[in-house]
């Protein structure tokens, strides 16, 4: 895990503990952001892309 990250998990799981970054290409897609609750039943009013 990277030195940086250590704090985002108790002690004594750290050795159990792995950490993924993601780094997305191209078109990064969202679910649910800035959808209200009952929208987000529907794929398409839910489901967004954001440019990287």
């Amino acid at each position: 895990m990277q030195e940086g990250l250590f704090f985002l998990c108790p002690p004594e799981i750290h050795a159990d503990t792995f950490i993924l970054e993601v780094e997305p290409e191209g078109q990064f897609v969202t679910y649910g952001v800035g959808v209200p609750l009952l929208a987000m039943r529907d794929p398409r009013k839910a489901e967004g892309r954001v440019p990287v």
